[in-house]
């Protein structure tokens, strides 16, 4: 009996170290049981905000091209609008550049000057000043100059020829 005694009392401390063993197990399981239900959940909330960055991310990219749509079309109206505004400008220019020269004409012909009346006196000024410049030419060439029209090539033609 003693035998048996000996045996129950061990088969009971195998026993209650089995259980022991088991409850340390059991404990263990619910502590990794949750430390993955808290990684599960985690990773829910981890795989949500990927699929909402990733749909933001599309309606931010769809958000580009029609900004960018619009950035190119406005773009677009200002090149046309400078240059109809530079087309334009450089009709005003010309306007006023030909109403300043009709302005100019008419101030001339209402202050009443005879341009083709000067331009006669400033060449009988000039014959005068040519004659008092070369007072030794002789009357005949006077009058060979005066019938054929021509200068005879000396100094004085380039001195009364009213060019510059």
């Amino acid at each position: 009996m003693d035998r048996l005694a000996s045996k129950q009392k061990a088969a009971r401390v195998q026993l209650t170290s089995a259980e022991i063993q088991l409850r340390a197990a059991k404990e263990r399981a619910e502590v990794q049981t949750k430390k993955v239900e808290q990684l599960q959940s985690r990773l829910g909330s981890i795989v949500s905000d990927r699929e909402n960055l990733a749909k933001e991310l599309k309606t931010a990219k769809l958000e580009v091209v029609v900004v960018q749509a619009d950035a190119d079309e406005m773009v677009a109206r200002y090149k046309a609008d400078a240059e109809a505004a530079q087309d334009l400008v450089k009709n005003v220019v010309e306007h006023m550049k030909l109403l300043s020269r009709r302005e100019a004409l008419e101030e001339v012909h209402a202050q009443g000057f005879d341009l083709s009346a000067k331009i006669e006196n400033a060449k009988v000024l000039e014959a005068e000043a040519r004659k008092l410049a070369y007072p030794e030419e002789d009357d005949s060439e006077d009058s060979s100059r005066s019938k054929s029209g021509e200068d005879s090539g000396n100094p004085s033609d380039e001195v009364g020829s009213g060019q510059d």
